[in-house]
């Protein structure tokens, strides 16, 4: 199950959708014929470097992006595939489309409107379906820059002249990474705080079972007991997050920024934390069954409301400051800048929000654990 779902964690969530339909049309004419089939219609296939079909061109691009695109003759065919699921909206090509765009490449900012309206692209969309809307528009926008860029070179153009006059470069991570880069530090935090509620379970059955108060009358103090646990947890945990992370660092292990003993103390770090809220739960008595619930609850809090699937910057504002009050929310943000930015334990917030929160989790959590069982003792 371990296996499984850090598996899951590293290739289920967050990459870019593949296989999307896109439909494109040409007025007054048949792409499928102008680009000699849809099965066979690259660059080196369709025309000499000089003689190239601006549509089949760009169309080119945008397939080896990942969206397929399917030729269809009208308007009314695209919206009627477009109802039934088949494509996620269409480009619409104007007649003598590459006439008029090497027009607009030698006049610039001195062509004409029927130039500019020739060579202008049509794109209409599903948008009922956000994630692949963006990846589309995305690619569409990707495919055009490649497209104009491969153009300007024809007519030896500077390329600077073709292309917006910003250029990115990351400080941290790379222009290239998907979703799935956010996501999977969290997604691993949130299994392994999962699988770190083994010895807090056996707790709350231990008091359930009345094995617990047998224990505690043999003499046994209960800060022994809760340290008992603690030392037990280690060769589990050693197991567990060892196995987590050996998977993390066989898929990815050159991604990682930081240093993988500061990433394994926080891992450890939060499951001491967890471990120590079950010891304060565990003190008001609560069955199997609530405890379950209540694990299940916590995990779908941290899920909505912890910086996992989506930023805390795009939260209601009337909801952030419950996030930021989560304790898993810091840790998540400092694990992601970790292994994406290689910060490391000297950092300000790494050191109070990786080590020393879990700490002062563990220890208020140690400390109301033992007042609650005291007042259990006197009643």
């Amino acid at each position: 199950m371990l296996l499984m779902n850090t598996f899951l964690s590293l290739h289920g969530i967050g990459y870019d959708p593949q296989g999307l339909n896109l439909g494109a049309i040409i007025d007054n004419g048949q792409l499928e014929t102008l680009c000699d089939t849809k099965l066979d219609h690259s660059i080196s296939s369709v025309r000499r470097q000089t003689e190239i079909d601006y549509p089949c061109r760009l169309l080119d691009i945008i397939e080896k992006l990942g969206v397929n695109w399917v030729p269809l003759t009208t308007e009314l065919d695209v919206e009627q595939a477009i109802k039934a699921g088949d494509l996620m909206g269409y480009l619409k090509f104007p007649e003598n489309f590459t006439e008029n765009m090497r027009k607009r490449f030698v006049w610039r900012i001195y062509a004409d409107e029927e130039t500019l309206n020739g060579s202008t692209i049509s794109i209409r969309l599903d948008n009922s379906e956000y994630m692949n809307t963006y990846f589309i528009t995305k690619s569409l926008y990707e495919s055009v820059q490649k497209f104009l860029l491969s153009s300007a070179n024809d007519y030896d153009v500077d390329e600077r002249t073709v292309t917006l006059p910003l250029q990115f470069s990351p400080i941290y991570g790379s222009l290239f990474h998907t979703w799935n880069s956010f996501i999977v530090s969290a997604e691993l935090l949130l299994l392994w705080t999962f699988f770190s509620t083994t010895f807090g379970f056996f707790h709350v059955i231990d008091r359930c079972d009345n094995t617990f108060a047998r224990t505690m009358a043999t003499g046994v103090d209960f800060g022994q007991l809760q340290l008992s646990y603690y030392f037990s947890d280690i060769p589990l945990s050693f197991f567990q997050g060892g196995l987590i992370l050996l998977i993390f660092w066989w898929d990815r292990g050159e991604q990682v920024q930081g240093s993988w003993i500061l990433i394994g103390v926080i891992f450890y770090l939060a499951r001491m934390a967890i471990l120590s809220l079950y010891f304060v739960v565990g003190t008001f008595n609560m069955n199997v069954k609530d405890m379950t619930l209540l694990t299940i609850s916590i995990i779908m809090v941290y899920v909505y409301a912890s910086d996992t699937i989506w930023p805390i910057e795009s939260v209601v504002w009337w909801y952030r400051p419950f996030c930021h009050c989560l304790p898993f929310t810091v840790t998540i943000r400092v694990l992601r800048s970790v292994i994406t930015r290689g910060w490391g334990i000297t950092h300000p917030t790494v050191f109070f929000g990786g080590i020393c929160v879990p700490i002062i989790i563990t220890g208020i959590s140690t400390m109301v654990s033992f007042v609650v069982e005291r007042r259990n003792k006197k009643l």
